[in-house]
């Protein structure tokens, strides 16, 4: 069975193509009190919907519900690049600093632009990974 995203009303899997990622639940047991806050905001965007929910360590949550400003990297292929890169989330010394926002109502749920940006030249020469 192919993982999922684990909010009400979203089934996304993982899509490269579309510029989907799936993103793990966060911090699972990490006992720091800043992780057990961070993972605490994730667990509770999922509980608004879905309140028997009870989260594991393989919960995903797709891309769709961040915005575009949660990403450092939201891009799917740039040219010459063999295969497209998955969006990645924001983060510090932890890890993920950002949470989700947009529920599979909302009405900018699954309107990411997923159009790769237009570069300059001199931007492009410096994109390495």
């Amino acid at each position: 069975m192919p993982d999922r995203c684990v909010v009400y009303g979203c089934s996304e899997t993982a899509n490269p193509d579309n510029g989907i990622g799936l993103h793990k639940i966060p911090f699972f047991g990490d006992d720091r009190p800043e992780c057990v806050r961070r993972r605490k905001r994730w667990v509770d965007f999922v509980l608004r919907r879905r309140a028997k929910w009870k989260p594991s360590k393989h919960s995903k949550i797709c891309s769709l519900h961040f915005r575009r400003e949660d990403f450092s990297r939201m891009f799917t292929a740039l040219p010459g690049q063999e295969k497209p890169t998955l969006p990645r989330l924001m983060a510090d010394d932890l890890g993920p600093c950002v949470f989700p926002t947009i529920q599979a109502d909302d009405p900018e749920f699954g309107m990411i632009d997923r159009s790769p940006p237009t570069l300059s030249k001199r931007t492009r020469r410096m994109v390495r990974f």
